[in-house]
């Protein structure tokens, strides 16, 4: 999943953000390229808040962590070992090693974390880059598909008994969490900036009357001239 949704978000913003600097909707102050510039700052935030949010997750599952709901058929035990008058302190699964492993480790749903996170990026970029007159009921409907995949997401999770539903609605909300903050305090995309051309003019030197360097005739206090 990661796979096709990171690849498709980084497409998705460099063509919004080439076609904003193309219209001189966009632009940069720093020394590089205005399409560079423009790219170094949205792609860079986007992967950083991935990071961020992938992050929060693999310590969550491998600090806490549950029992998945596929557990005992991935763990296959081996009944004639168990004793329910005391803990089990040996490993009763005969299954796979990586499956009985990943099959612990159920505390929060990284597929819904990362896909809400990626969903609510593109909604919130849309919500700051489309802003022209035609895209009024365009804008809502596309960031509704988005948050609508990445429900969808969520709930075949449950449907294969990957995770509880609790788990995906802790993957929702901090998926959620994190772009938001990621959008609000890290990015410019709801900075307020004026125009390319409107900028090119404000940073033109102010242009001062020119003073007549020829001399003037004497004027008295009244601001008249003197009468000889």
């Amino acid at each position: 999943m990661a796979a096709v949704i990171t690849p498709s978000c980084i497409i998705i913003v460099t063509v919004g953000e080439a076609f904003m600097v193309r219209l001189k909707h966009l632009y940069s102050r720093s020394t590089f390229n205005n399409y560079v510039a423009a790219l170094y700052k949205v792609v860079g935030t986007f992967l950083f808040g991935a990071c961020v949010s992938q992050s929060l997750t693999d310590i969550a599952k491998y600090t806490v962590g549950r029992l998945r709901p596929s557990f005992l058929a991935l763990c296959k035990p081996n009944i004639s070992l168990v004793n329910c008058s005391q803990y089990i302190q040996s490993d009763i699964c005969t299954g796979s090693i990586a499956d009985v492993t990943e099959a612990r480790l159920s505390f929060y749903s990284g597929h819904s974390s990362f896909a809400m996170y990626c969903m609510v990026f593109l909604s919130l970029y849309l919500q700051a880059r489309l802003h022209v007159k035609w895209a009024r009921l365009l804008r809502p409907t596309i960031q509704f598909f988005l948050i609508v995949f990445a429900l969808y997401v969520g709930y075949t999770r449950i449907s294969d008994y990957r995770h509880h539903w609790s788990d995906v609605l802790a993957g929702f909300l901090q998926g959620a969490l994190v772009a938001i903050l990621i959008v609000r305090y890290v990015s410019d995309f709801f900075k307020k900036r004026p125009l390319f051309s409107e900028d090119s003019e404000a940073s033109e030197p102010e242009r001062k009357p020119n003073i007549p360097l020829t001399e003037t005739e004497p004027m008295n206090h009244y601001g008249t001239r003197d009468i000889p």
